[in-house]
């Protein structure tokens, strides 16, 4: 009876330490959920920090003083698994952001084209298009074939009344491209944070495109024009003194002023205009630059300002070259040299070949067309060696130069573009042929590589002035020798930038190729230029951040003994691991109450 009595109060024992075990494990989840609730935190285990924000990050996110309400289209049952993955991807930033902002930011995704057909599904794509938003085509591979369907790879900020696009995908890349994917993921922080920026910065920084020297026309500028007014004040400024343009802008300032005084009047306010610009461009001049026109621009970057340089040192008559055949460089003589030299800098009188080049429609012989390769129009990959370059697609340039780094070892050069391993360089004047078309050239035709093309300048600027004659040039005695922290970018391209209009009046996005209908990376390179010679936030470091996609083989996932394998596999061993948990559980069980 003793053994049998002993035998319950154990049971007795054990049912209440088990109960009591049960009950703490309760309380400790209870108190765990309502901490995680009040608390929230992310570990970052991942080895590129792909769900750590950047401090550029946080500190916009911060500044918001207002609900950042963000509408996401890419959603849908039918949505292809990698777009889940960059909806997925989408939804795990934004609630970073959330969180670093204090819960100013708030956001629904959802799909605007679920379930609309016919005129109702037109209304919204129009509605989606008038609001800076395009619908995209996207072909799916299936094992039946192919389906074709549209999503809406994007997204609208609201703020303050305020309504902005925001692209989860940047619409100049190729959709249906499999790099696009892991582009648009790394990509992702830098657009939210982009957005955050367009809504929180309370004056806009201003950025002037040089006229006055043979500059492209503002209908070739439209799309850098539009793209920069995203973000910036763009304006226009006549830096000829023999243009009458040059004095109709200062006009007001020089109502008040005696003629014995207007050169000092001039001097005056061409600095003060010029000194109010973060920034200045100078897209494809023709014209030569008198010294006092140089003076100013050396002037204005000793001042901290920043300056953007798109370059043709040589002429190609295309016209001529369309009619003949052929046609021979003409050097445009823009008098730059020794001022680029002073900053480190020099365009050669040259014209590059690249092997890697756009493919044109030319006349074939008896009638028709066919599409070459037209080497004077390289396409260069990017180097991805910079905030810059980083993640961008190919870089179109027609007729470019090469550029040398050149003057003081103290000033940091940091090559932005440059040609392939297959390039050849035509010393002026260089013979343009189109007959280069009609037959496929030798192996040994491309004998240069790895050939400058754009060049980022940073440092310690010295004036190109310092030992120069100033007294007609500085009549208000203002002269500066030097900047410390100078930056400035120099493309040997003058048509980077460069957008075609149509006869309607509408324009193509400049870097857009009519023949294969894709937009090359040049805008992104240009806005990126122009983030990183302006932009106070440091955003454009943002790019640096390489996230690795640990995506499937598709070959092998779509062969069906493979998914047989994988099927049989998700179906059998979640239930023979239950099973052989249940098994050794009971053992254990019995075990200790048989004891």
């Amino acid at each position: 009876m003793e053994a049998a009595s002993g035998r319950d109060m154990k049971k007795r024992n054990l049912r209440s330490q088990s109960l009591l075990e049960l009950g703490l494990v309760l309380a400790l989840l209870v108190v765990f959920n309502y901490l995680s609730s009040r608390v929230f935190h992310r570990f970052d285990f991942t080895e590129e920090k792909r769900y750590t924000l950047s401090e550029a990050s946080i500190k916009l996110a911060e500044s918001l003083d207002d609900i950042f309400y963000v509408k996401i289209y890419l959603d849908g049952d039918e949505l292809p698994p990698a777009y889940k993955n960059l909806r997925n991807a989408s939804k795990e930033m934004f609630d970073e952001f959330r969180y670093a902002s204090g819960g100013k930011i708030e956001y629904e995704i959802y799909n605007p084209l679920e379930g609309l057909k016919g005129d109702d599904l037109r209304n919204v794509l129009v509605e989606l298009r008038e609001s800076g938003i395009q619908a995209t085509d996207l072909y799916e591979k299936t094992n039946d074939g192919s389906m074709q369907k549209l999503i809406v790879p994007a997204a609208h900020v609201f703020y303050k009344g305020a309504q902005y696009p925001l692209y989860l995908i940047d619409p100049s890349l190729t959709v249906n491209n499999p790099g696009t994917l892991n582009k648009a993921v790394e990509a992702l922080e830098f657009s939210i944070a982009n957005s955050i920026r367009r809504c929180v910065q309370s004056e806009m920084k201003r950025v002037a495109f040089m006229d006055g020297h043979g500059e492209l026309a503002d209908h070739e500028l439209l799309d850098a024009k539009r793209l920069l007014e995203e973000y910036y004040r763009v304006e226009r400024m006549n830096l000829n003194f023999d243009d009458s343009a040059f004095y109709g802008q200062i006009l007001e300032g020089l109502k008040t002023v005696s003629e014995d005084s207007l050169g000092f009047a001039v001097d005056r306010l061409v600095k003060d205009k010029l000194n109010g610009y973060d920034a200045i461009i100078f897209a494809k001049p023709r014209i030569a630059f008198a010294e006092r026109e140089k003076y100013w621009i050396d002037q204005y970057i000793m001042q901290g300002g920043k300056v953007m340089w798109m370059i043709d040192p040589l002429l190609i008559e295309t016209d001529s070259l369309a009619r003949y055949g052929k046609v021979f460089t003409a050097d445009y003589d823009l008098n730059l040299t020794d001022l680029l030299f002073k900053y480190g800098v020099r365009v050669n009188l040259d014209l590059v070949q690249d092997y890697n080049s756009l493919i044109v429609p030319f006349g074939r012989e008896g009638g028709g067309v066919e599409p070459k390769p037209w080497f004077y129009f390289p396409v260069l990959p990017s180097m991805n060696n910079h905030a810059i370059n980083r993640n961008l697609d190919l870089v179109w340039l027609q007729y470019p130069a090469t550029i040398d780094t050149v003057g003081s070892p103290a000033l940091k050069k940091t090559v932005l573009l440059r040609s392939t391993s297959l390039a050849r360089v035509s010393n002026h004047p260089a013979e343009v042929d189109m007959q280069i078309v009609r037959k496929p050239p030798a192996e040994d035709y491309f004998p240069n590589r790895d050939k400058i093309m754009a060049v980022l300048v940073e440092g310690r600027f010295e004036s190109n002035y310092t030992l120069a004659n100033r007294k007609e040039l500085d009549p208000l005695k203002t002269f500066k020798d030097h900047v410390e922290n100078g930056k400035m970018i120099v493309v040997g391209d003058g048509d980077l930038m460069v957008n075609l209009v149509r006869p309607d009046g509408q324009y193509y996005p400049a870097g857009y190729d009519r023949l294969s209908k894709k937009t090359f990376g040049n805008r992104q390179f240009f806005m990126n230029c122009m983030d990183y010679l302006v932009d106070d936030f440091g955003l454009i470091e943002v790019r640096n951040k390489d996230i690795q996609l640990r995506v499937l083989d598709q070959i092998k996932i779509n062969l069906p003994r493979e998914q047989n394998k994988w099927k049989t596999l998700n179906m059998v061993l979640p239930v023979a691991v239950i099973l052989l948990f249940g098994v050794v559980n009971g053992v254990i069980r019995k075990r200790k109450y048989e004891r």
